[in-house]
């Protein structure tokens, strides 16, 4: 069983991006492929600029207008489906089905169905569509040009998770307390964010021990998607002029006729990697 989660835990997310740049090599329209096509073999090393094709993409999937019907509906189906697969994951990785079982076998377990459909449902999927904005609000900066250096990228990657992470979890606390208002989160403790900022609550989001936590990582997968597309592009980038044993790898991803393809293979390369890193690394903390 460990090696079979192991394996997911590598193979699953890097797939997963692949599917998401091949779907966009299908979808888009010739006329962006041909502009991230050009971008590609642009070259700059100081400025920043982000190809159009990435808010072109966003908009395709969410819509132009963040506060229309469209975006709305769009984003909960997709915050739902997104929270019902990491719920899984939460409840296989941390054996917490072993917990909610014996709560079902001495005839306590309602409580606990209630209060996870109601995460996985309602909160989960509304504190990711206000989390959605954010990812909008750093698109829009990138592609427009208001963050200009490339030395900047870390900060602005920093400031998102940061951001994404007051925003979700003070939404989902204050959505909390409006679902069960006698329970054990306080108006106090929704609003002003204080068991957000607790080292033991950090400690079990980042390590993905709770439900809450899981639903705030479903929610991330647009702004996972946005910086390993701005990974992805500037590594091809350069790529396109290394020395020639590069550049043949480079023709053989065919950046002229499948640009998205050929940044989805790095894109899905770098996750991959990225999840032997951290695999590698929580083997080692035990």
């Amino acid at each position: 069983m460990d090696a079979i989660q192991n394996l997911l835990a590598i193979f699953g997310p890097a797939t997963a991006t692949f599917a998401i740049f091949e779907f966009s090599e299908q979808s888009l329209a010739r006329e962006v492929k041909e502009r991230l096509t050009v971008w590609l073999k642009a070259f700059d090393p100081d400025r920043l600029t982000l190809p159009h094709a990435a808010t072109e993409y966003f908009q395709y999937v969410f819509g132009e207008n963040h506060f229309s019907i469209k975006c709305l509906v769009r984003s909960l189906l997709f915050s739902l489906a997104a929270g019902v697969l990491f719920a899984a994951l939460h409840f296989w990785k941390d054996d917490a089905w072993k917990a909610w079982a014996k709560a079902y076998g001495d005839g306590t377990s309602l409580p606990y169905t209630i209060l996870y459909l109601q995460q996985i449902v309602i909160i989960g999927p509304i504190a990711a569509y206000f989390y959605l904005y954010k990812t909008r609000l750093i698109l829009t900066a990138l592609d427009g040009g208001w963050i200009t250096r490339v030395v900047a990228l870390p900060f602005v990657l920093m400031l998102d998770f940061v951001i994404g992470y007051i925003l979700f979890r003070g939404s989902f606390l204050v959505m909390y307390w409006l679902l069960s208002p006698g329970g054990p989160i306080s108006i106090f403790d929704a609003v002003s964010l204080r068991l957000a900022f607790e080292p033991r609550n950090i400690e079990h989001w980042l390590h993905f021990r709770t439900m809450d936590s899981a639903l705030f990582y479903a929610a991330m997968i647009p702004s996972f998607w946005l910086w390993i597309y701005v990974a992805a592009v500037f590594a091809t980038r350069l790529l396109l002029r290394g020395k020639s044993a590069i550049r043949i790898l480079m023709f053989t991803l065919n950046v002229d006729e499948k640009p998205f393809r050929s940044v989805g293979i790095l894109a899905a390369a770098f996750v991959g990697l990225f999840s032997i890193l951290l695999f590698g690394i929580g083997s080692i903390i035990g």
